[in-house]
């Protein structure tokens, strides 16, 4: 199975294939923790996914939640 993470960043939904809930949530903590913005890289849309970036910065609202379902 090959992991992905959905997000929830204001009112959309996004995605990150390859990548753990763990690893991503470490990655926002060490932007946050960074003092600065940063980017995250991630995906939108259903089906053929598009590229996008999310800014992410000190009280911004972000849900990540590892997707657990078997490859269809």
């Amino acid at each position: 199975m090959t992991p992905r993470v959905t997000l929830r960043y204001g009112e959309g939904v996004y995605t990150i294939a390859g990548r753990s809930a763990e690893d991503v949530r470490d990655e926002v903590s060490r932007i946050v923790g960074s003092g600065q913005p940063g980017w995250l890289e991630v995906n939108f849309g259903e089906g053929r996914a598009t590229p996008a970036h999310l800014l992410i910065t000190a009280g911004v609202a972000l849900s990540v939640q590892e997707d657990l379902a078997p490859d269809a």
